[in-house]
């Protein structure tokens, strides 16, 4: 990943803002090149912040569903929008929900990806103004994020309640890593009097053996006089005893043998969902997927107005896509859950032939690096006249 970019607006920072200079002289910066280059990739490399309400198995809810549709298809009933409703997502275009030089102003079109984390809308913030009679009102309530970004789809009649299911896509949409990632589960004697808790735990199980997580163990196996100190992993390639020993002995166990052991007070152990090892954002940039432009690559930042061309899959189970930082060994996902499918890719032409339909109507498709970071989704129609299974 090239630093130039960030670099250069470190190097602003960093001889202006954060130094003092002497008036007259050009400033010079305190940090060495590789320093700065060092301060570049940490940059790079911090992630956004994980989705809060993403569901443990991927799948969205209807509610963000319906989300996805208002802002890339149906778009916002705005009575004062001339043409009909305004999609958002014509500039605000995937796949990470941005886009630059707007026409008429040719300000960036801010994405909306970690809007749940920031209170700052609009290029330069403009709306983010206490002298505003309805932004005091909101500030005053305590500046919930939600608040200020139905701003942007409020007007003198109020908030359009319509539009409002774009929140729950803005709270579950991928920003790379599954929703079981970070998840934990601890068993004791009492684990058997809580079924969320079994039914999270089957979950991660799940999401581990799909690749999308790391799920490991870390407890103590209780005896008659002291306590063992245990670390296991998950490995799905295991026969049916899914939880190895970390530490090379060879030792198995089964979730039934472990749940077990807790009930009768002899282990005590927390479930842990971890990233694999190609989880490096600056390594290992998130997967990013689109549909397929009909533009020149080098254009396809500014396609302000154009709409998104979502892929149908039909009988003969093909899609074409856009797509970049993933390669043929990719695995699909639809709707959250791992299919069976083949990759073939031609620089950032992805074309994608499926084993089998998920069904008609819309459905959210990703794809994740083995053993990395999942991509953004893109939305899939099947038609009615499903492909057979091959």
């Amino acid at each position: 990943m090239p630093t130039s970019c960030i670099l250069n607006l470190i190097n602003g920072n960093v001889r202006s803002t954060m130094h003092l200079s002497v008036e007259g002289e050009d400033p010079q910066s305190p940090l060495t090149d590789a320093q700065l280059e060092a301060l570049a990739i940490y940059n790079l490399s911090v992630p956004y912040p994980l989705a809060p309400e993403r569901p443990y198995n991927d799948r969205l809810s209807d509610r963000a569903r319906k989300g996805f549709e208002l802002f890339f298809v149906e778009g916002d009933a705005d009575p004062t929008f001339p043409g009909g409703n305004e999609v958002c997502g014509d500039c605000h275009r995937m796949p990470f929900w941005v886009s630059t030089n707007t026409p008429g102003t040719g300000m960036d079109a801010p994405t909306w990806r970690g809007a749940g984390d920031r209170h700052m809308i609009l290029p330069q913030g403009r709306l983010n103004n206490a002298e505003f009679p309805w932004m005091r009102r909101v500030l005053d309530e305590g500046r919930d994020e939600f608040s200020i970004w139905a701003f942007s789809w409020s007007g003198k009649a109020g908030r359009r309640h319509a539009f409002s299911p774009v929140w729950n896509m803005v709270q579950e949409g991928s920003t790379g890593f599954s929703g079981s990632f970070a998840r934990q589960v601890t068993v004791n004697e009492t684990i058997h009097q809580n079924e969320d808790d079994l039914r999270l735990l089957a979950a991660l199980e799940e999401s581990a053996l799909q690749g999308k997580v790391v799920l490991e163990t870390e407890g103590v196996f209780l005896g008659s006089d002291k306590a063992n100190k245990v670390a296991l992993q998950f490995n799905p390639a295991s026969d049916g005893k899914f939880y190895v020993s970390k530490n090379g002995t060879g030792e198995n166990w089964d979730r039934a043998g472990l749940l077990n052991l807790a009930k009768d007070g002899r282990f005590i152990g927390t479930f842990t969902a971890r990233h694999g090892i190609k989880a490096n954002l600056f390594t290992n940039p998130q997967p990013a997927i689109w549909p397929e432009y009909t533009l020149s690559r080098s254009s396809q930042l500014s396609m302000h107005g154009n709409r998104h061309n979502f892929p149908k899959l039909k009988e003969d189970g093909v899609i074409t896509i856009s797509g970049r930082h993933f390669s043929d060994d990719a695995i699909v996902f639809i709707d959250g859950r791992r299919v069976s499918a083949k990759l073939t890719l031609d620089e950032e032409n992805v074309r994608i032939d499926f084993e089998e339909s998920p069904g008609s109507g819309l459905h959210f498709l990703q794809v994740q690096v083995p053993g990395g970071r999942m991509s953004n989704e893109v939305l899939l129609y099947v038609e009615a006249n499903e492909l057979a299974t091959k």
